[in-house]
């Protein structure tokens, strides 16, 4: 088996929407949006190359995805979050 190493840089952007805080239990809620995105320069061809085909729809379990989880702090379970996969290439 061959190992490729390649370096790709992944934007991630945590925008806060709200804050619900319950001083009485100690308890913080915030509403944040978070987004992720980069540039994989392995998935690149030329269209001519292939029958001009210039978009494909690629099932996510062939994708790399960067390894991000929110934590909740006080309990160290992963964060309840919807999460949002626009799939395309």
């Amino acid at each position: 088996d061959l190992i490729f190493s390649f370096l790709i840089y992944v934007a991630f952007f945590f925008i806060f929407l709200q804050k619900i805080s319950d001083e009485r239990n100690q308890v913080l809620t915030l509403n944040v949006w978070v987004e992720q995105s980069w540039h994989d320069e392995r998935i690149r061809w030329n269209p001519i190359e292939f029958g001009n085909i210039s978009k494909l729809t690629v099932g996510k379990k062939y994708l790399w995805t960067p390894d991000i989880v929110l934590y909740n702090k006080s309990s160290f379970l992963p964060s309840k979050f919807q999460l949002f996969n626009l799939n395309f290439i």
